[in-house]
């Protein structure tokens, strides 16, 4: 099992989640900025740091033995520095339509096309609480002032990762990291139905 780490922006990561559980979707959507299409001449760049086509093709070669990719949101910003979700990463595809209330540059012109679809087991807010609810609708309507109040909701902090992964999209952990992560997600957060 090859295991990722993907930052997100609150307001985005609010949508997606509100999208997930409220039209009761089997799949959370999260993406990815064009940018980080392929590695393209950054060799200079940490080697855990992943890009899209690269992660791509690690999770299917780790499907082909069976495996697959995990992927564990971290929400940056809005002083919420949190784990979201934990899950199985299913599938990739390619959208530039927009769907998040937020894009992934400063211009607005980036929709994030470089999208997975993850198969979450361990939700780490108890979205079946009605304040719950109401913090991630304010979140997920694209102001990020009205995030701040859905920090109170998490039930799992994982201390420092926020300053040593935050600034990245995707990065790659080592198996012995990703297991110890698993592990707290397990102890910690919400276990959803898994079909």
């Amino acid at each position: 099992m090859k295991y990722y780490v993907f930052t997100g922006r609150p307001v985005n990561a609010a949508y997606s989640l509100y999208d997930f559980r409220s039209n009761k979707r089997s799949t959370f959507i999260w993406g990815f900025p064009e940018r980080y299409r392929s590695r393209s001449g950054s060799s200079k760049r940490n080697k855990n740091v992943k890009f899209y086509d690269e992660m791509k093709k690690e999770v299917e070669n780790e499907k082909e033995r069976g495996e697959g990719g995990y992927a564990f949101l971290y929400i940056a910003g809005e002083a919420i520095n949190r784990i979201l979700l934990g899950g199985k990463i299913e599938g990739f595809f390619e959208d530039n339509s927009k769907y998040w209330p937020l894009s992934c540059d400063e211009k607005g012109e980036d929709n994030c096309p470089l999208r997975v679809h993850i198969k979450v087991e361990y939700l780490c807010v108890n979205y079946n609480e009605q304040h719950v609810k109401e913090h991630v609708e304010k979140c997920a309507s694209g102001d990020t002032s009205k995030c701040k109040e859905w920090k109170q909701d998490f039930l799992l902090k994982i201390p420092g990762i926020g300053k040593s992964k935050s600034a990245r999209s995707i990065v790659s952990l080592e198996d012995d990291e990703g297991e110890e992560f698993l592990n707290l997600l397990k102890r910690e957060c919400i276990r959803l139905g898994i079909n």
